[in-house]
């Protein structure tokens, strides 16, 4: 699938080859998805197709930017995120309570399902987009730390860890902050679905997306004298290569 940059490219260079197409005087198709007003019409529909997935991406992508170190372990780079605070409780319990504590090994069973998983990549998504941790995997983990936070819970004052980030007031505040930002991201993930299968159609529909003009635009100017070695074929045809 192509990337965002490809279909940028290829609207740039639709749009030149429109820009020729219009300062023609004795261009006349008379098909009716490439006259020149045709054309004047599809090529901002073509810019506004892609701007549309470029907008929703970026509003998704920064609610996902803003729940990745939230949930799973990078490195060293986020020690309060989900999958660590549910290890330093896994710690403490261990020490005060026991390794053979029922509550401890709940908490263990849950450590060994914090695993993320990664999907494969989502057509019409960028390069790369498989790479994340599926929206599954996220949305395991509220309910992963729901059980931690019913452990913690009924152990009331047995359970007092020096570490406040680890305390059921906050779990339970970042448990909450994770669930809202996955139904927002449910939420945009829709209309960025939606765009990208809009723009596909204006790119690359069978009968009347950007590759059917082109072919269409071709097979009209090469019926100009010289054919295929015609100024306008040659002319259009180096515009919409990009040479």
């Amino acid at each position: 699938m192509a990337s965002q940059e490809s279909f940028e490219a290829r609207q740039q260079r639709f749009s030149n080859g429109n820009d020729l197409v219009q300062s023609w005087g004795d261009y006349a198709a008379a098909n009716t998805l490439v006259t020149k007003a045709a054309l004047a019409l599809f090529v901002p529909d073509t810019l506004s197709k892609n701007a549309d997935v470029s907008s929703t991406l970026l509003s998704l992508n920064n609610d996902r930017n803003t729940r990745l170190p939230l949930v799973f372990k990078i490195k060293e780079t986020n020690p309060d995120c989900m999958e660590s605070r549910i290890n330093r409780i896994a710690g403490y319990l261990k020490g005060e309570i026991g390794a053979t504590s029922p509550s401890y090994k709940k908490i263990k069973q849950v450590l060994a399902k914090i695993k993320p998983q990664y999907g494969k990549k989502v057509p019409g998504t960028p390069r790369g987009a498989g790479k994340s941790p599926s929206e599954r995997s996220f949305a395991a983990i509220t309910g992963q730390a729901d059980i931690v936070i019913a452990t913690i819970t009924a152990l009331g004052v047995a359970y007092t860890p020096p570490d406040v980030n680890i305390n059921v007031v906050k779990m339970t505040a970042l448990n909450t902050q994770i669930r809202s930002l996955n139904s927002n991201i449910a939420l945009k993930a829709e209309p960025y679905g939606n765009a990208v299968r809009a723009r596909d159609k204006v790119f690359n529909d069978p009968q009347t997306g950007m590759n059917k003009r082109i072919s269409i635009i071709k097979a009209y100017l090469s019926s100009f004298a010289g054919g295929r070695q015609s100024n306008h074929y040659i002319e259009f045809t180096q515009a919409i290569v990009g040479t």
